[in-house]
């Protein structure tokens, strides 16, 4: 049958014009102001999340206090959208599980309101992700060694009963790391088809077909990628624009890159009846953390890679460093650059500013945030001269825009 087209392209146009009005803003689109949100385990001074407001122009912080009390919330995740803030609470203590929290943010004050709390069916939850359209919220169980989703309301971010529960199970050569399964991570893919977990009591990361609905099934091809024995995957973080992901091991201290293979859902139907590679992570090469002088004892906590694609950053404890590396846009690998000194004690986490102009350091041990600025073009860190900021215990920090 031959379609006219003038048809045709009022076809065309229709379909542009609905992909503006369904195609999601970016958050921090028309913020006048920005937020920081501090996870944290409790202390006899801190028992909750704390916030703050934030410069992102020179990296300045003013601590608010206690957006709202929860226990032990190690590790944030902003709904993509904006308006709600979700916590592992990384205990054993409801009915000898974690829990994982959600909360909706008062946009005047910046307060939280717990919406709902639920069990993690795992202990010591330390890790949580949100997937791209703001459906599902997957948790790593450290303790157990499991992870669960869960699906989340887009009209008020309340959490269900959870979908999926995948547990582990093995060891691997450190006795005292990895008796058992510990996962340390979930991540999605940047389109959301796939879901990955560090587990760094077996030394694997687990790959997961993430389908419509939500509920992931393990890949056909490799269900699981095994890394160096004794290795210890704890974060794992995908380049913005290239199939390059990068893992963070915490027990070696080093990065290695993965080229990771992405099949849309709709070329698997094209394909349906040949192979396909279900998001198969294949290791490059390999790049230590710490300088090669160096001779104490360090663990590897954080990765993260600027928003230009173009530089990929770790922190180190006990080293008490950030390790800057160069990526090669080609073919993802790393060029080290050098190492700044934090200023504090046990950088358990930071995070890079969505402009990409400053990054905040949470040490863990010093309890204090420390603020760096960013330079663009080299991926040099420079401190600022907010001077640190007292925090109890902080493990975890998000930047949220202040809408209007």
């Amino acid at each position: 049958m031959r379609i006219p087209w003038k048809k045709l392209s009022n076809a065309f146009m229709w379909i542009a014009a609905l992909s503006m009005c369904v195609l999601p803003a970016s958050q921090s689109q028309g913020a006048e102001a920005w937020r920081v949100y501090i996870g944290g385990y409790h202390s006899d001074d801190n028992f909750g999340i704390n916030y703050g407001t934030y410069d992102p122009a020179n990296g300045a912080l003013k601590m608010e206090g206690l957006a709202v009390t929860t226990d032990n919330p190690s590790y944030l995740a902003l709904h993509p959208k904006g308006g709600f803030i979700y916590c592992v609470n990384e205990t054993a203590s409801f009915d000898g599980s974690g829990t994982v929290s959600a909360f909706s943010i008062d946009s005047e004050t910046g307060k939280l309101e717990e919406i709902s709390k639920l069990s993690t069916q795992g202990t010591y939850p330390c890790h949580l992700a949100v997937d791209q359209k703001g459906t599902r919220l997957a948790v790593a169980n450290y303790g157990s060694g499991s992870l669960t989703v869960f699906p989340i309301n887009k009209r008020n971010g309340e959490l269900s009963s959870a979908t999926a529960f995948f547990q582990y199970s093995g060891s691997s050569v450190n006795k005292d790391r990895q008796e058992g399964p510990h996962a340390h991570q979930v991540a999605f893919d940047p389109k959301s088809r796939y879901l990955y977990c560090c587990d760094l009591g077996t030394d694997r990361i687990a790959i997961y077909v993430y389908n419509r609905t939500g509920i992931p099934l393990t890949a056909s091809s490799t269900p699981f990628m095994a890394a160096e024995p004794g290795a210890g995957p704890r974060h794992m973080v995908f380049h913005p624009k290239e199939p390059f992901c990068y893992v963070l091991n915490e027990l070696n201290n080093t990065v290695e890159l993965y080229t990771a293979s992405f099949d849309s859902f709709l070329w698997k139907t094209i394909k349906k009846n040949t192979y396909h590679a279900d998001g198969k992570l294949e290791k490059v090469d390999s790049w230590s953390l710490l300088p090669p002088e160096f001779e104490g004892t360090s663990l590897a906590a954080a990765i993260r890679i600027h928003p230009n694609g173009k530089f990929l950053y770790a922190s180190n404890r006990g080293h008490d460093s950030i390790a800057i590396f160069s990526i090669n846009q080609e073919t993802g690998k790393l060029n080290p650059l050098g190492h700044v000194p934090t200023g504090g004690k046990n950088p358990r986490d930071f995070a890079i500013h969505p402009d990409g102009k400053t990054l905040l350091v949470a040490h863990q041990d010093s309890n204090d945030l420390i603020s760096f600025l960013v330079n663009p073009q080299t991926g040099e860190l420079s401190r600022s001269t907010q001077e640190p900021v007292k925090v109890s215990k902080p493990t975890c920090v998000i930047f949220v825009p202040v809408k209007k």
